[in-house]
């Protein structure tokens, strides 16, 4: 987990990666950085109790390894289990849960300022569906999605947040490019923000310029930071793009050929 802190005219906004289900942990970052707003980027621990069901060995051991909900000695013997021990285990202990979320969907614990989160791609989309429907709600937690957007005013400053998660698809792309010509206002500052980065993901990045982006803010598993730049300065022309991924391919065209 990596973060950031940005402050406009005395209020102050926290940008955080990848807090893995240790929800708990957005209340304590707040406080030590007097944050007043979060911004988190993916890897946010959209699981509850059905979620074992759905999910992949690999994906559960990734979890796992990555969470900091898992003391390292709890999570080293975790690993160490075989498949069926693992998921059995994780069913019916107590002491191993996927994600605090249940937690603060029941009122148990909650959220002290507002956290707007986009998730990754490993998380379970059906709890993020209950979110987008608003089966689901947690107060102060907003989903940026294709189908939502969020207005703050930060001392004046007027932030129009997007957000795209899990994995790209043209559908929600496309979808995004809708919202965002409905609700274009040329005195907002745009901030797109995503779970893969722009710079793995082009066609972010060119989302990111249809949208006329001020900020791109994203961060991913491998790297585990917020990344936050003016997409402007680092963008290359679609047609060089074009030629490059051209060239590219028969380069690894004529390979396969040689051999």
């Amino acid at each position: 987990m990596n973060i950031s802190l940005h402050s406009f005219k005395d209020e102050r906004i926290l940008c955080v990666a990848n807090i893995r289900g240790n929800l708990s942990r957005l209340n304590q970052l707040a406080d030590e950085h007097n944050a007043d707003y979060i911004i988190h980027t993916g890897g946010f621990g959209f699981y509850d109790y059905s979620s074992l069901d759905r999910m992949t060995e690999s994906t559960l051991r990734q979890w796992i390894q990555s969470s900091s909900l898992f003391p390292s000695q709890t999570r080293s013997r975790l690993l160490n289990y075989a498949s069926d021990t693992l998921f059995d285990t994780m069913k019916h202990s107590p002491h191993t849960i996927l994600s605090e979320l249940t937690d603060f969907l029941s009122g148990i614990k909650r959220l002290n300022v507002p956290v707007y989160t986009v998730w990754d791609s490993i998380e379970d989309v059906e709890i993020v569906k209950k979110f987008s429907s608003k089966q689901y709600h947690i107060p102060n937690l907003f989903l940026l999605d294709e189908k939502s957007s969020h207005l703050l005013d930060i001392g004046g400053v007027y932030l129009r947040l997007f957000g795209l998660g899990g994995a790209v698809d043209p559908l929600k792309v496309r979808s995004l490019i809708e919202l965002a010509r409905h609700v274009w206002d040329p005195s907002e500052t745009i901030v797109l923000i995503s779970y893969a980065s722009p710079r793995k993901e082009r066609v972010l990045g060119y989302l990111a310029s249809v949208l006329y982006a001020d900020f791109t803010i994203s961060g991913s598993f491998h790297s585990q930071y917020v990344a936050a730049y003016n997409l402007y300065a680092r963008q290359s022309e679609i047609d060089y793009e074009l030629i490059q991924s051209q060239n590219s391919f028969m380069q690894l065209w004529e390979y396969i050929n040689q051999v």
